[in-house]
């Protein structure tokens, strides 16, 4: 037999081995690879097989001892716990060190971060196929090297078998991720609660839940503005007993904060819920030739926008009473928007909120409880994507029947529609 790739170290006696600190180091140069979670658990996992299977320890991972280990054991043991923990990072340090051996830590970062039985990590690992673009890439190799990562971390999700109905219920899973992948962006809500779920669906009852969700009603001829579109001028002036002297930047959409950043590619200036790399980029809508050669808008689209307004104005214009009072609901700017059920514009809410049941909505198996202004638990029973006007749709809005106020998120205003909202001790604006 060839001798192993340590030979080297065997010409200096173990007993005669000086314990110097070089030395050491040295030892603990365990691979290249450091684990960051579970965005290289598969490359840092054959890594770490590959080495301790050169070194002759992998059975420290696959191997439970049975009575009392030997000194030598232990030894061993020990030092294939120290080549781990300095392989990862902060976080699965600290939530791997409090292991006795190796393979209880070994154990413990499969479980966390192994991609089996996770509908919604093979959901990320197919879009994340979908979205490889040879042309972004520095060169080929990085290309096809990215597309081998992903396709073995989805060998490891969905290891082969020879039982036909695993087969059948992989291939179920796969179908099920693939059409979450292709669903619209206005039933992203729906999407995120199937991902979620604990238990995988089956594939009817996937098809089941889309099948009771009633498409957003289409608009015929070309889209009208949106409720204020540019203005070089503060548009709505608000009491000063809503604001109270708040004249900072709050619940701006681009001033006063930073850019929001995406967690799936890591660009600035849009979330995760609008990223095209992850979702697709929307159809380009088919505009005629003489839409194409004049942009500018209409009369009726003109006098539509002034209509709001002028509405808009009226609600603002009533007694303050009646908004000084919906100002106690939060403490950050807010403004009137609508009128029937009211919808106040709240900087300090993270999801759109109405008290009224909407027409079509996902309802939640279990209620969900969110915190409001006075520090009490609401539940919330289900979510929904709600037209508030021709031109505007509120986004997985939250249906809580404990709500007083109907609330519109300024945050999610900003990043679903790209726009930005500024406050001003007089005043504020909403603008593309």
């Amino acid at each position: 037999m060839g001798s192993s790739a340590d030979s080297t170290s065997t010409a200096v006696p173990p007993t005669a081995r000086p314990t110097s600190i070089p030395e050491i180091r040295d030892e603990l140069r365990f691979t290249t690879i450091s684990l960051v979670g579970k965005k290289n658990f598969v490359e840092w996992a054959h890594s770490v097989r590959r080495v301790l299977q050169s070194k002759g320890f992998l059975h420290h991972l696959t191997q439970v001892v049975t009575g009392t280990p030997t000194d030598e054991w232990l030894r061993n043991d020990g030092r294939v716990q120290t080549w781990i923990l300095n392989s990862l990072d902060s976080e699965s340090y600290r939530l791997a060190m409090y292991h006795e051996t190796a393979k209880g830590m070994w154990d413990e970062l499969h479980t966390l971060y192994s991609r089996k039985d996770s509908l919604h990590d093979l959901y990320d690992i197919i879009t994340a196929l979908q979205a490889l673009d040879s042309s972004g890439a520095t060169d080929l190799t990085s290309f096809v090297a990215q597309a081998r990562s992903l396709v073995e971390a989805w060998i490891q999700h969905q290891p082969p078998t020879v039982d036909l109905v695993a087969q059948r219920a992989q291939k179920e899973v796969v179908g099920i991720a693939m059409m979450m992948a292709r669903l619209p962006h206005h039933l992203h809500s729906v999407r995120a609660h199937i991902l979620s779920s604990t238990v995988t669906p089956s594939f009817s009852d996937v098809c089941s839940m889309l099948l009771k969700v009633t498409p957003p009603p289409e608009v015929s001829g070309p889209p009208s503005p949106a409720l204020v579109q540019q203005a070089p001028t503060p548009l709505l002036p608000l009491p000063s007993s809503v604001r109270g002297d708040r004249s900072d930047s709050r619940g701006c959409g681009r001033g006063g904060r930073s850019r929001p950043k995406c967690s799936f590619c890591g660009k600035d200036g849009h979330l995760e819920a609008t990223c095209y790399r992850k979702h697709g980029r929307p159809p380009r809508p088919q505009a005629s030739a003489a839409a194409a050669t004049d942009s500018s808008p209409t009369r009726t689209d003109l006098d539509e926008v002034r209509l709001q307004l002028q509405h808009l104005h009226g609600l603002l214009s009533r007694p303050p009473v009646s908004v000084a009072s919906a100002a106690s609901i939060s403490n950050e700017g807010i403004a009137c928007l609508s009128s029937g059920p009211r919808w106040i514009l709240d900087s300090g809410a993270t999801h759109h909120i109405t008290f009224v049941r909407p027409p079509q909505y996902l309802s939640f198996p279990h209620p969900k409880y969110i915190t409001v202004a006075n520090d009490a638990s609401v539940p919330v029973v289900g979510c929904a994507d709600i037209p508030l006007t021709s031109s505007l749709q509120l986004c997985s809005a939250l249906h809580v029947p404990g709500s007083p106020f109907n609330l519109l998120s300024v945050g999610r205003l900003t990043s679903d529609l790209h726009c930005s909202v500024t406050f001003t001790s007089s005043s504020f604006l909403i603008q593309d």
